[in-house]
């Protein structure tokens, strides 16, 4: 027994509410939420950015490519 239009539609727009009903649920955190601290050892803090002590072939990594359009 084939399900009617009607009854077809029904079902989908029932399918799609229920997932973004889950899907938007899953995303809420809730009104006490506190950010837990982190301590990081200070020898993984970097001092300077990273690419400044990297030679020019790994900040220009693209060029060893010879491809003109990632090089313009």
């Amino acid at each position: 027994m084939q399900p009617t239009a009607k009854a077809s539609s029904v079902h989908r727009i029932l399918v799609v509410v229920t997932v973004a009903v889950l899907g938007l649920g899953g995303c809420t955190v809730g009104p006490d939420y506190v950010r837990p601290e982190a301590s990081v050892n200070s020898s993984w803090l970097e001092s300077a950015p990273a690419l400044q002590d990297e030679p020019a072939e790994i900040r220009e990594w693209w060029t060893a490519f010879d491809d003109p359009v990632l090089t313009r």
